[in-house]
């Protein structure tokens, strides 16, 4: 495995740029074709990608998609997933782009590359029913081929992500999800250095738990036969076939083993699918006996995904740190005293034991990633068909997207025959008229600065058949992925020049109410910068309180907080003839608001909760990433818009403005400890860095 456990950072690498075509892939084309464009496409944390338009000798053209990479993982990568896509086309041809070779190029030994015909795709969800019973066909056919494999595993070594998987053959799937469990382990470990607490928990799942929930399904007369896997479903891996409407899946880590370890993604937050998704795939495909272990191994399965996140840096290490804390618990509750289960493997209290699966998927990234997913058709009420133009035939109403407070759909209709959207949201409660207005307000104040970068509200209200209010907004075709880093810091710099002259008070705040989430925001019109900072944080932690209860440590905190370190950082700023203007602040601008335009690199900011503040503060929102992309997003505005003075100060600065950003998570999410644990140190941090508070600057 020497050489194959290299994490890269990830790539972003800008559309349409002319590529190459080497020699080793050209000869894959047709005879007497020639290429006749060549670029780059797409966006991929572990290769370069590209689209290739071939003319074949009829004149017709046939597109091609190339992956690439270098070096002896690169190489592993490019044939596990070619290997890996040609099973899977194999018993499902129409929802895989067809897998034509992999190779090294001839101009340079140390490039490999993967070639697969082009497939256009729609960036969205594929119908829930028809992926399900695609999935569903995968496995059934795979399992009953007097071909197939009868034992576990792969005949190479295939990737999730760049984590190799060691998925050598095994007689048994128990056997086989041990080596792979244990692979996954040791890459964690080597790129997020070592744990007690989880080289502990990673024992006792490889002696007890791991045994107690899969040998089951092979004993007792039972027997599971191996299937073929995608082994990497989640959200980012599935779309829509732009020409049938059929369900696609891409990106696969293929090897040979049980059904439902399909399924391990679907129910956690990060990969926004869910439940609904594993029940409807259950109607093709019968849940494995024993039945009753069936949401236990479930949580088993996850791990990988976990797992995959902490080594390829997607969550934070603190939110590796935190989520050992429940990991001491299981510790303390007779487990590592588990009675003999009836089959004789060790067993243990699974669902309790299973308590340490649940915790690693609570981290800031996962809770700030797990909108509920909205699919069907939905009624459209006769206020919101009144606001579209009076000339539109609606053809269809359908969830889209997601959110965690409202219903988000798509209105597709025509007008002269031509094809329009929209996009609607809809919310229902005590606070949802304000929220939709202030929401409203914000974007349209945007749009009006950045119109390239923001969609255009244009209308709200309340529905006339019920109590739900509506927002909506005209429609774009979004791709995944972050923005590139300059258009992105130039469209938030833009946002901030071109408001700096227009604030019709010239102070701190916003006309109406704006709501982040669903907590309403303290927007009173104030001279100050401090003073206003200052209140809209006493707002948060009431909020906090009253969600969470009281907490000692940040009532301690509080004094040296409110009158030490907020003066000591933000005076400064209006003091001593240095002076701010407020701009025009998105005001919840982390990376689930901002998105890409598809066919552009164009970002396309949304779900906005303005006001006129600080331009610095805007950017805080990246601190809690604490990434090498959240880095040089802060270096590349700052290109544009300079730090304020006193420069000294900008990161103490940073962390303050992020402290509210937490506090606002605490109120939001009181159900994950880790908020207000974060909370407390980097408050405690500031109070210990500032001590004596303002200081009088020359």
């Amino acid at each position: 495995m020497e050489g194959l456990n290299e994490i890269p950072k990830p790539t972003h690498r800008q559309i349409g740029l002319p590529v190459v075509i080497d020699d080793a892939v050209a000869e894959h084309f047709p005879t007497g074709s020639s290429v006749k464009d060549a670029r780059s496409h797409g966006a991929s944390f572990w290769t370069r990608t590209a689209r290739i338009d071939v003319e074949l000798t009829d004149k017709s053209i046939q597109r091609y998609f190339l992956k690439e990479s270098t070096g002896e993982l690169g190489m592993s990568m490019m044939r596990g997933e070619c290997e890996g896509a040609k099973v899977i086309f194999k018993y499902t041809p129409e929802g895989i782009p067809r897998p034509i070779a992999w190779g090294t190029y001839k101009s340079d030994p140390n490039t490999h590359f993967y070639l697969c015909e082009f497939m256009d795709m729609i960036e969205e969800l594929p119908d829930i029913r028809k992926f399900s019973s695609m999935l569903a066909k995968l496995h059934h056919e795979s399992m009953v081929d007097e071909d197939a494999p009868k034992e576990f595993g792969f005949h190479v070594m295939t990737h999730e992500g760049s984590m190799y998987q060691d998925i050598s053959w095994a007689p048994t799937w128990e056997q086989m999800y041990t080596r792979r469990f244990k692979s996954f382990a040791d890459q964690e470990r080597a790129s997020q250095g070592t744990s007690e607490e989880l080289d502990q928990i990673v024992h006792e799942f490889m002696e007890k738990i791991i045994p107690r929930l899969l040998r089951p399904l092979a004993t007792n007369g039972r027997s599971i036969k191996p299937v073929a896997l995608h082994a990497d479903i989640w959200y980012g891996n599935i779309a829509t076939n732009a020409d049938t409407g059929g369900p696609v899946y891409f990106d696969p880590s293929v090897f040979w083993g049980h059904n439902e370890f399909d399924l391990g993604n679907m129910a956690t937050p990060r990969y926004r699918l869910g439940r609904h998704w594993m029940r409807e795939y259950h109607k093709f495909f019968p849940i494995s006996a024993p039945e009753e272990d069936y949401e236990d191994r479930n949580l088993l399965y996850r791990i990988s995904g976990h797992f995959c996140a902490s080594t390829l840096a997607v969550l934070r290490k603190e939110s590796r740190d935190q989520d050992r804390e429940p990991v001491k618990v299981t510790h303390n509750c007779g487990m590592h005293q588990p009675p003999v289960c009836k089959n004789g493997c060790e067993a243990g209290k699974v669902t309790v034991q299973s308590q340490a699966v649940i915790a690693m998927s609570q981290g800031y990234w996962d809770v700030q990633n797990s909108p509920k997913v909205h699919d069907g058709d939905i009624e459209l009420d006769p206020k919101i068909v009144a606001e579209l133009p009076s000339s539109m035939v609606v053809k269809s109403c359908r969830g889209h997207g997601g959110s965690n407070w409202n219903t988000t759909a798509r209105i597709d209709g025509e007008i002269n025959n031509e094809k329009i959207s929209y996009f609607l949201k809809l919310t229902e409660g005590p606070n949802a008229g304000p929220m939709f207005k202030g929401e409203f307000e914000s974007m349209s104040l945007i749009h009006q600065f950045i119109p390239k970068f923001s969609p255009k509200p244009l209308a709200w209200g309340m529905c006339g058949k019920s109590e739900r209010f509506f927002i909506l907004f005209d429609f774009h075709v979004l791709r995944k992925g972050n923005p590139p880093i300059p258009q992105f810091t130039s469209a938030v710099a833009q946002l901030h020049n071109l408001s700096v002259k227009e604030n019709p008070t010239g102070k701190f705040g916003f006309h109406v109410p704006t709501y982040n989430g669903t907590l309403e925001q303290d927007n009173q019109w104030t001279d100050s910068w401090e003073v206003f900072y200052a209140r809209g944080m006493r707002h948060m932690l009431k909020l906090d309180e009253i969600a969470r209860g009281p907490s000692k440590e940040l009532k301690d905190l509080m004094v040296p907080f409110f009158d030490k370190v907020i003066p000591r950082l933000l005076r400064p700023l209006e003091t001593n003839g240095r002076s701010i203007t407020p701009v025009l602040i998105h005001g919840d601008l982390w990376l689930g608001n901002v998105s890409v335009k598809e066919g552009t690199d164009d970002p396309l900011m949304f779900d906005a909760s303005a006001f006129w503040g600080h331009h610095e503060y805007e950017l805080s929102y990246m601190r809690p990433l604490g990434n090498d992309w959240a880095q040089e997003c802060f270096k590349s505005y700052h290109e544009r818009i300079p730090k304020s003075e006193p420069v000294g100060d900008w990161d103490a600065r940073n962390a303050l403005y992020a402290t509210r950003i937490i506090v606002h998570d605490s109120a939001l999410y009181p159900q994950v400890d880790h908020f207000r644990t974060t909370l407390i140190k980097e408050m405690e941090k500031l109070v210990k860095q500032f001590p004596d508070g303002y200081i009088q600057d020359s």
